[in-house]
């Protein structure tokens, strides 16, 4: 069968996946979503699951420093503004932050 994009790889209980992760793979049909509306209703993605996500959240360590390295900003910010300002400012929650400056005290 050939979609309107190309061949729609799909055989037996098996689709071939586009996705980053499975670079054409045959994948199980149960790990992918389906179309709940539209056009395509009923169909799956063409990226899997895992893909999907992958997609969405990426590397989920990608881009973390260590707190130490920037531990001197926070402080001068929390000297300037305190802490409640300083978290609503950096969009994290108070506890979120109090934990973090408890870990590298300990350290």
């Amino acid at each position: 069968m050939r979609g309107r994009n190309g061949p729609y790889y799909i055989r037996g209980n098996t689709k071939r996946c586009t996705g980053p992760l499975c670079e054409g793979k045959y994948v199980d049909l149960r790990r992918f979503w389906f179309f709940k509306n539209g056009r395509r209703k009923g169909k799956p993605f063409s990226r899997c699951m895992d893909c999907e996500n992958f997609r969405k959240f990426g590397d989920t360590n990608h881009g973390w420093i260590e707190f130490s390295k920037v531990k001197f900003v926070f402080d001068e910010l929390v000297s300037r503004l305190g802490k409640m300002e300083t978290c609503r400012r950096i969009g994290v929650s108070p506890n979120y932050f109090q934990d973090v400056r408890k870990t590298e005290e300990l350290e």
